[in-house]
């Protein structure tokens, strides 16, 4: 009788590509293409091979396959350390996810837009397979433009600006935000945006309109807008406060504005919440470093990261080149701290 590995000392092998081809009756290359997500494989024989997967425990070595393919796929990751937002949870879900995908990951900071051309073309000759462009690059169209004469694929993430592959559902996100602002009670809801230019913005308004109209309310009087930054909000407040019948609420498109409307109604002896209700949109560090902590929406950063580096590799593997204009929407969740409450029974405009 054959020894035992546990009697010899030796270690048992984990299931291989050979076990799984072999219970699911197809070739070693046909289980790879499936491990690989590869097209051009029935529908059928996915399953079958996935069945065999599952029941095998089958976990491929992407180190293995790595040196089958004579070195890792490398995916540049382009961002800004001064204007890329979300840095921090961005790298951090990148690396995570590709390390996991078998891939590795290059990190080049651009230093500004006028210099990204120049830095994205060295980039496509620096033995790079795949692009992430982050969030101002994606949006910058001599950078795309060299992408694009390139056979590189490439994805593009901006988390919050609506420009991505993978998105987040700004408009949604915008009248689930003012929807709650009225079910707390308030009927005099402003908004103060930013760039109408910028799919954010535009976004957000559009959201913030649906929810007021929804409600019977009109919001023509109520929407100002500028440059999305701190000054358009420290300008817009002052005029939307200093009205005789000021907004009880005031929703912002970005925690930066909302940051001034804070400091403005501060200014003005008013109490946030208690006399004056405003939210912010991003999730920022400003929305947690500010007092009272802002009730903002929060994009799924790290999800959304992951699940673009993942959508990448897959170009990688399959030879898509370019810069698809298909995106797939996520969903904001709302992140309630202390700058929201319900309205006070009585105007501003009685107050000192």
């Amino acid at each position: 009788m054959a020894a035992h590995p546990a009697e010899t000392g030796t270690l048992s092998r984990g299931p291989t590509l050979a076990d799984v081809a072999r219970l699911a009756g197809v070739s070693m290359m046909t289980v790879s293409r499936v491990a690989n997500d590869c097209p051009n494989v029935r529908r059928a024989t996915r399953e079958r091979v996935g069945e065999a997967i599952r029941r095998l425990n089958y976990v491929p070595n992407t180190e293995a396959r790595a040196l089958a393919t004579a070195r890792r796929r490398r995916v540049a990751l382009c961002h800004s350390t001064a204007r890329t937002p979300y840095l921090g949870e961005i790298l951090a879900a990148a690396l995570k996810q590709s390390s996991e995908s078998g891939v590795q990951l290059v990190v080049i900071d651009f230093d500004d837009d006028e210099d990204a051309a120049l830095a994205a073309a060295r980039m496509t000759t620096s033995g790079v397979d795949a692009v992430l462009l982050c969030w101002p690059f994606c949006d910058v169209p001599a950078v795309r433009d060299v992408i694009a004469a390139t056979a590189l694929p490439c994805a593009a993430l901006a988390p919050g600006r609506g420009t991505g592959d993978l998105t987040v559902d700004n408009q949604a996100a915008a009248r689930a935000m003012t929807e709650h602002l009225l079910r707390l009670g308030h009927r005099r809801i402003a908004f103060i945006g930013g760039d109408l230019a910028e799919a954010a913005s535009h976004s957000c308004l559009a959201g913030y309109r649906a929810a007021m109209a929804s409600a019977g309310l009109s919001a023509a009087a109520s929407v100002l807008m500028g440059h999305g930054d701190y000054r358009t909000g420290l300008d817009a407040a002052a005029e939307l406060l200093a009205r005789p019948t000021p907004p009880t609420a005031i929703f912002a498109s970005s925690d930066e504005i909302a940051a001034a409307v804070v400091a403005t109604a501060h200014g003005r002896g008013l109490d946030v919440p208690a006399d004056l209700t405003v939210c912010g949109f991003g999730d920022s560090a400003i929305a947690r470093a500010i007092w009272p902590r802002l009730t903002t929406s929060c994009p799924p950063v790290a999800e959304l990261t992951r699940q673009t580096v993942s959508l990448l590799v897959r170009r990688a593997r399959r030879g898509t080149a370019g810069i698809p204009s298909a995106q797939t929407a996520l969903h904001y969740r709302i992140v309630r701290r202390q700058s929201d409450a319900a309205p006070r029974l009585f105007n501003h405009c009685t107050m000192p």
